[in-house]
């Protein structure tokens, strides 16, 4: 048997190993979702949208401050790093607390390491690695309880910090709930309703609301951009409970309505991540789970349920539909259940190999698991990020005159640009605008105060739908030329509206007064064209395929929906055969007129 800090010491090296891998691949350009926000508010010191997420923005600030090389996206990417990687170390430690093998531990944290889902969000600037770092605290502090009969205090108070932690830095450390009860189950098996057992779920309440101190410096705080005007508690409140944005808030439809396809699309994200050989490995496993010692199966039993809890269920409650865009932003809440699932399936196939095989046979197995994984998530994760989203936001900026009005439609836009206005000091002439968060009369008065000529009247925009606010804001402003952005394009109430929608420069509508049966659109399709030829494109994905497993994937979207409007058009005018060969193009996406 290996002596316990041998052990420590091995799965320290294969989590520095993973670290050096994720730093090696980490973004240094931004990248799509929220990202762009995050690295602004580090940078700034301002306010994230809600919760504001005050554990990761000091984190990340700090890295801002401490690191002396690369910029600012890389530092917030390697803040990501480290917590992919000490991720990795607490589940690997987990598993050697369940087994006492160290093959076990390699395993767990190969199996998730790898995958594609984990290693992006380990390389980019976003919450969510952190929030699995978190997530697997508390899983390996409940496990530790569960394994042992000695219930000491400190594992109590161990664990409420862990679950403080996750309050502090993102509201997902609640799906951590099933297996904290079977924890707190195990010390009332053991115990009973005793002073013990009351006292050590005293300990672990209250360092638990440690987790709301953090929440306080947002109180008053000020930036180049803060979601929100927060100068009481009731503000913070308002904000804590995501009041005016939140995952639950992105779809106002039935619960039913998603049920099939998100169940559908976690558990197609599970096989894919995982590879089918693992997954089958493990249903194999799961025939021998009464065979099991009787302390591994409870643990499994609670990681199952955890499991299903932070999975199937939580993606059901979201009632987003997986489609489209909207595909990456639920894809990003699977991370937690996955680490559950890698300690899960090492777990079962390690004790199904201890029953069937020698030891020898039984190592040389769980390593090859181990491999498969590898080569599952080698085989996807290149070695550098898109700066798709970076030459999008400049090619916009290259075109668009001084003093305008750019609206913006998705969250990788808006980030793109704001990051690239506050942080990089690109084009801040300009004023960029999500119509959505017009409603809000803190929006406006930062526009405003960006902006002082800019006419915005909160009041007049709270009970507008989007395509009326912008042709407000286009009425109150004469003087500033208005573009949208192609993802408009897709907004069918937006285009019912607009019917003078003229494609500018291949990267964005402008707003013009036109009758589209005098326009020349043959003149205007060479003249995309031109435009095209001059975008600064430093990555494009080589496929479809390739485009869409990365975040940024509705910005690439953007290049080919010019395309397809302009092929609306044509077909406005009967032109039948031009609106066929436009839409083909932008099926393609913008590559064949690149090329040409």
């Amino acid at each position: 048997m290996h002596s316990l800090s041998f052990k420590l010491l091995c799965l320290t090296g294969v989590a520095f190993v993973f670290f050096l891998l994720y730093t090696f691949t980490a973004a240094g350009t931004i990248q799509g979702l929220d990202s762009g926000e995050y690295v602004t508010v580090a940078v700034s010191g301002g306010i994230a949208h809600p919760p504001g997420y005050p554990l990761y923005t000091l984190v990340c600030r700090a890295a801002q401050k401490l690191i002396p090389f690369g910029n600012p996206v890389y530092r917030g990417s390697l803040v990501s790093a480290l917590a992919g990687a000490c991720t990795l170390f607490l589940i690997s430690l987990t598993a050697v607390v369940i087994s006492g093998s160290i093959i076990h531990g390699i395993v767990c944290a190969s199996l998730v390491g790898f995958t594609p889902l984990f290693w992006t969000y380990s390389t980019i600037p976003e919450v969510f690695t952190g929030a699995t770092f978190v997530f697997s605290a508390v899983v390996a502090g409940s496990i530790r309880i569960i394994v042992d009969d000695r219930l000491k205090p400190s594992w109590f108070i161990l664990l409420g910090c862990a679950f403080a932690l996750g309050i502090a830095h993102h509201h997902t450390i609640i799906l951590s709930a099933p297996i904290i009860f079977f924890a707190f189950l195990h010390l009332f098996r053991v115990h009973g309703l005793s002073k013990k057992t009351l006292q050590n779920t005293a300990l672990f309440c209250i360092f638990s609301l440690l987790g709301f101190v953090p929440y306080l410096i947002l109180i008053g705080r000020s930036g180049s951009w803060t979601w929100g005007t927060i100068n009481s508690l009731h503000d913070l409140a308002d904000h804590f409970l995501r009041k005016e944005y939140g995952t639950f808030s992105l779809s106002k439809g039935k619960l039913s309505a998603g049920i099939t396809e998100n169940v559908r699309m976690f558990f197609s994200v599970f096989v894919r991540q995982f590879s089918i050989p693992i997954v089958l490995a493990f249903l194999a496993s799961v025939v021998f789970f009464k065979s099991l010692p009787r302390r591994v199966f409870q643990i499994q039993i609670s990681l199952l349920s955890t499991f299903i809890f932070a999975g199937p269920l939580f993606a059901v409650a979201m009632k987003v539909k997986p489609v489209g865009f909207t595909r990456f932003i639920v894809e990003r809440f699977y991370l937690a259940p996955f680490v559950i699932a890698s300690i899960a399936i090492s777990t079962s196939m390690y004790f199904a190999a201890q029953h069937f095989f020698n030891r020898q046979l039984k190592t040389i197995l769980l390593l090859a698991l181990a491999a498969i994984g590898c080569s599952n998530g080698i085989g996807q994760v290149r070695s550098s990020h898109w700066t798709l989203l970076q030459d999008y936001v400049k090619n916009c900026f290259a075109v668009i005159p001084h003093r305008s009005i750019v609206m913006l439609s998705s969250d990788s836009e808006f980030g793109g640009f704001l990051y690239m206005q506050e942080v990089q000091k690109l084009r801040t002439d300009v004023t960029v605008i999500s119509p959505p968060l017009l409603r809000k009369t803190w929006y406006c008065r930062l526009l405003q105060k960006k902006h002082p000529d800019l006419e915005l009247n909160a009041e007049q925009f709270k009970i507008q739908p989007d395509e009326t606010n912008i042709a407000l804001v286009n009425a109150l402003n004469p003087s500033w030329p208005l573009f949208l952005t192609p993802s408009f394009e897709n907004n069918k109430g937006i285009r019912l509206y607009f019917k003078k929608i003229l494609p500018f420069k291949a990267v964005l509508l402008k707003i013009a007064q036109y009758d589209t049966g005098k326009i020349d659109l043959p003149s205007l399709e060479k003249e995309l064209l031109h435009s095209f030829k001059q975008c600064t494109i430093n990555s494009f994905p080589r496929s479809e395929k390739e485009a869409e497993s990365r975040v940024e994937y509705d910005v690439y979207l953007n290049y080919g929906r010019t395309l397809h409007f302009l092929g609306d058009l044509y077909e406005e005018n009967g032109a039948l055969q031009d609106s066929r060969r436009c839409k083909t193009y932008a099926l393609k996406m913008a590559e064949p007129w690149l090329k040409q």
